[in-house]
């Protein structure tokens, strides 16, 4: 299954993660209001009839869900702005019959919250775009709309927490988490810009190289230039190439590319779980001249500079002015390697 489609399952799981969350949520909720002396009755009814209302919704909604990554944001958004819309016209009559009033702060925020998820909804149906780039515009969607919607949320909660008497350190206290949430957001979403930015290559032609072996799915180990869960990987190549030169170490483009979105390392993701589509794209590439594929190269290593080389198990180490450390996810192509850069390496290849 491509990483795409797989993406879009885990939206399904998610939306099912969340749906538990929302559940404890008014289960916290409801023991915090039996704290500060609101009647168990009335506000168990009012959460009460709040859970039923998501539950319905989203067993209505989740047969929606499919393969399609944007729909399943879109269906996402909907079902959450449905199920807002829904609840804060059933709990509002609920209330003027039941009381306390304060139980009003609920059915406004379900309006306050069916809104924001109209406009996401509206917004996420235009994204588009490499699969890293449509990961970074929803994050960034759901770091802005954290932003805009934890005001009215504190404003709320601090309405609540003064006309409770509750202390003002608390209070202050409470404020201050909530200003430094927003300080974090807001530079989550600036790292966020960083996906769309490209990585100049360095790795040049050197005149009559040709290609010996190509090697699938790799892992070059190393550093990730991560801020917030966001950045690149360092080492983003997923395919080894030798020539009667050199050892190239080579990116065939993919979905996510080098990007890090969200704690998601891209590079990793279509490794483990993409690997065909790497074969059937590496082969198309490496059909084409060498000296016009090279701005996919991202690290070489001269012959000449090799001190040593060991294949063990599924790893190679490769020593030189540095060290490289790569690991292959196929047992079947060890022998081959070990036999190329024998032929090339000679005794500097050792077990």
């Amino acid at each position: 299954m491509k990483l795409r489609q797989l993406t879009a399952e885990a939206i399904k799981v998610t939306a099912l993660q969340s749906l538990w969350t929302r559940i404890i949520v008014r289960v916290l909720i409801l023991f915090a209001l039996i704290y500060f002396g609101v009647p168990l009755f009335e506000s168990g009814i009012v959460l009460a009839a709040d859970i039923i209302i998501m539950v319905i919704v989203f067993v209505f909604m989740f047969r929606r869900y499919n393969g399609d990554l944007v729909n399943n944001l879109v269906n996402k958004e909907r079902s959450l702005c449905i199920e807002a819309a829904v609840s804060c016209a059933v709990t509002t009559p609920l209330i003027f019959v039941l009381g306390p009033y304060i139980l009003f702060a609920l059915p406004v925020y379900r309006l306050f919250q069916g809104i924001m998820y109209w406009v996401r909804c509206m917004y996420t149906k235009k994204v588009s775009g490499d699969l890293a780039q449509v990961k970074a515009k929803i994050t960034m969607l759901d770091r802005s709309f954290e932003m805009v919607g934890i005001i009215p949320l504190m404003s709320l909660i601090v309405f609540i927490l003064v006309s409770m008497n509750v202390p003002l350190q608390f209070v202050f206290i409470f404020i201050g988490s909530g200003i430094i949430f927003l300080l974090l957001s807001i530079l989550s979403i600036k790292q966020l810009s960083i996906v769309n930015k490209k990585v100049e290559r360095t790795v040049t032609v050197i005149p009559n190289e040709k290609i010996l072996a190509v090697y699938y799915g790799i892992i070059l180990s190393g550093g990730k230039g991560v801020w917030f869960g966001t950045g690149k990987n360092l080492n983003c190549e997923n395919t080894l190439v030798l020539t009667n030169k050199r050892i190239i170490l080579f990116q065939v483009p993919m979905p996510g590319g080098d990007n890090i979105v969200d704690g998601v390392d891209y590079t990793l993701q279509n490794v483990f779980f993409n690997r065909d589509e790497i074969i059937k794209k590496g082969k198309v590439l490496f059909s084409k001249p060498l000296n016009t594929i090279m701005n996919h190269a991202v690290h070489d290593v001269l012959y000449d500079d090799i001190t040593r080389v060991r294949v063990k198990g599924l790893t190679l180490r490769i020593e030189a002015d540095r060290r490289y450390k790569i690991t292959l996810l196929d047992t079947t192509i060890m022998p081959d390697l070990e036999r190329v850069l024998k032929s090339v390496l000679d005794d500097r290849v050792v077990a």
